[in-house]
């Protein structure tokens, strides 16, 4: 039913005397709305009163003469042609109140700089973003989820891994968050998936060694290197920047860690390796057009995997080549914090983020902003 037909039968309804009550529910309809086409019916019954009329003003007549248009745009052109002046409808008002050419409207200054196209914003200065900098392509990320707790059974941590690139992830089960835990993870991570270039992490002593000797590097961080991959240590406090193993922690909690009551240690390992095998071959990433890990990783060219035969030293790995890498704010105080000793910054840096890059083999420690090297001193290893 159009619209005409419906209010042509809820005029014929009403003049045949139904209720209004019921015209209303049938029509779904106002009171005023019937009463509107009734009186429109009454003035006219033989024409076409039952078509909408225009709401367009009838009379429409420019308020604006020409010689006002001339005058607010010429008033502005002088305006912007003056230093230090103000060009906006107020002050545009004040200035030809000052010349004697009376006062014009602020609506109608505004209507005819819009007119004129004269009134856009002026685009902004840019202003200087902290941009963070950026990882590698080939990046794994890691953290902790823990301290958990079995009933009857005790304390448990999982140090997950995910690739970024694929988002292919491995759990890992142990009772303490002990350098030799971390390194069977990440080995066995990198037996299964292949090597990165990048492994990046937060500021944990698990992942960096030791406080009383910062220099002396962790044994993950010797590892690493020994492989020819970068470490790189997010900015302290801030977990975010660790975005992609967070997400997955977050899933990890929700999905499995509290899904279910385990029974003992054992029962949890087992069921950790279900629910890793469901996430990476079920698992679908809008990012990659709907794919599973498992069907990104087929798209993804090969990682160099680490042999099942590598065997992780007991002693003291030596290290002579690689870089490690550690990003930080730059704040008030200007300290830069490396692994617990504190550097004063140049006060250019202040408020932005820094690369601060230790070279193992030149053994000095510089800071990049940018892509430029603003700071360097000599950073000897022990």
């Amino acid at each position: 039913m159009t619209k005409e037909e419906e209010v042509i039968g809820a005029v014929q309804s009403y003049l045949r005397g139904e209720p209004v009550i019921h015209i209303l529910r049938q029509y779904k309809c106002s009171k005023s709305w019937l009463y509107k086409w009734v009186s429109r019916y009454k003035t006219n019954p033989q024409g076409d009163w039952y078509i909408e009329q225009s709401r367009k003003p009838k009379n429409v007549s420019s308020t604006i003469t020409e010689q006002e248009r001339q005058t607010v745009i010429y008033t502005r052109r002088s305006l912007e042609d003056r230093p230090y002046s103000q060009r906006g409808a107020i002050s545009i008002q004040y200035e030809l109140n000052a010349n004697g050419h009376g006062i014009i409207p602020v609506w109608k200054i505004n209507k005819i700089l819009a007119n004129a196209g004269l009134n856009k914003k002026e685009p902004k200065n840019s202003k200087r973003v902290n941009e963070y900098p950026l990882a590698g392509l080939v990046t794994d990320q890691m953290d902790f989820v823990g301290p958990r707790y079995i009933k009857n059974d005790g304390r448990f941590y999982s140090l997950n891994i995910i690739d970024c690139s694929t988002h292919y992830a491995r759990v890992n089960i142990i009772r303490s968050m002990e350098t030799e835990n971390v390194l069977t993870s990440v080995v066995r991570f990198w037996q299964q998936r292949g090597m990165p270039d990048f492994i990046q992490m937060d500021n944990g002593l698990s992942f960096r060694g030791s406080n009383r000797y910062p220099r002396s590097f962790g044994q993950l961080i010797r590892l690493a290197l020994s492989l020819h991959i970068t470490p790189l240590f997010i900015p302290m406090k801030e977990p975010w920047r660790n975005g992609i193993i967070e997400k997955f922690n977050d899933s990890f909690n929700k999905r499995f860690l509290k899904s279910r009551i385990y029974e003992n240690f054992e029962h949890l390992t087992a069921c950790s390796k279900e629910f890793e095998q469901f996430h990476n071959t079920q698992h679908r990433y809008s990012i990659h057009h709907n794919r599973t890990p498992a069907e990104q990783q087929q798209m993804e060219y090969e990682r160099d995997l680490l042999t099942d035969e590598f065997v992780i030293p007991k002693s003291k790995i030596d290290i002579t080549h690689g870089k490690i890498i550690l990003v930080r704010f730059i704040r008030s105080n200007l300290i830069l914090n490396i692994f617990g000793e504190k550097f004063l910054m140049p006060k250019h840096l202040m408020y932005s983020y820094v690369r601060a890059v230790i070279d193992v083999e030149s053994q000095f420690l510089g800071v990049i902003r940018d892509g430029q090297l603003h700071w360097k001193i000599p950073y000897t290893l022990v």
